[in-house]
């Protein structure tokens, strides 16, 4: 993914996707009926998603659209060394940034979505992948 497809995404699955597994360490396992009965109790999907703890869901957390979750996000990236500041004024915008590490910034049109986008652009730089 290059920085200008990062720039020209919207909150929403797709998004939420992205983060989870480039940045919080979920990953995304397709399943038989049988196996999906087994792990979840219902065989509704053929497509399930392991997040860090290897806690199964249908889809990854609302990292794009809710702030307490995209704040996880945030959380994370301090426990790596990076600074964050959020800033609204006509446009939202978040900011990543740390001495030797990089500086990445991003506009969004809600605080999520932009602490979303400027995590995955630091990821096509930096090894922030979430550790178990």
């Amino acid at each position: 993914m290059t920085k200008e497809e990062i720039m020209q995404l919207k909150s929403g699955k797709k998004l939420n996707a992205l983060v989870a597994e480039n940045i919080m360490g979920w990953t995304k396992k397709q399943v038989s009926a049988d196996e999906c009965f087994e792990i979840t109790g219902d065989c509704c999907a053929n497509i399930i998603w392991l997040d860090s703890y290897d806690t199964w869901a249908y889809e990854p957390d609302k990292y794009s659209t809710d702030i307490s979750e995209a704040w996880q996000v945030i959380e994370y990236l301090k426990t790596k060394g990076w600074g964050f500041q959020l800033k609204m004024d006509n446009i939202i915008w978040a900011e990543l940034y740390g001495l030797g590490i990089g500086y990445f910034t991003c506009i969004g049109e809600s605080a999520p979505e932009a602490i979303c986008k400027v995590a995955l652009l630091a990821s096509l730089t930096q090894d922030i992948w979430y550790e178990k």
